[in-house]
């Protein structure tokens, strides 16, 4: 799969639950068509200050149980908790 780059919003202080979902686009509609079965793959997400900035300042991936899969749905959500996110990052 390719990389991907968003920017994402989290309130200090607050748990961060981010859902995702991959998948085929539906050639009629345009819409979501069927889920990938992400059964077997890892993920990881790095939080960083500036994009290609070095330091990383957070980390959640499937190892950590930062990111929870739903294999075979493919979806993938993203868990902060807010002991993650109560002090400042930057």
């Amino acid at each position: 799969m390719k990389t991907a780059t968003y920017d994402l919003i989290c309130n200090q202080g607050a748990t961060f639950t981010r859902p995702f979902r991959f998948g085929t686009k539906d050639p009629v509609t345009g819409g979501f068509g069927s889920p990938h079965d992400l059964t077997g793959r890892t993920f990881i997400m790095q939080v960083r200050e500036n994009y290609g900035d070095d330091d990383v300042l957070l980390e959640l991936s499937t190892e950590n149980g930062g990111i929870i899969l739903e294999a075979t749905d493919g979806r993938i959500s993203l868990q902060a908790s807010s002991t993650h996110t109560e002090g400042s990052l930057l």
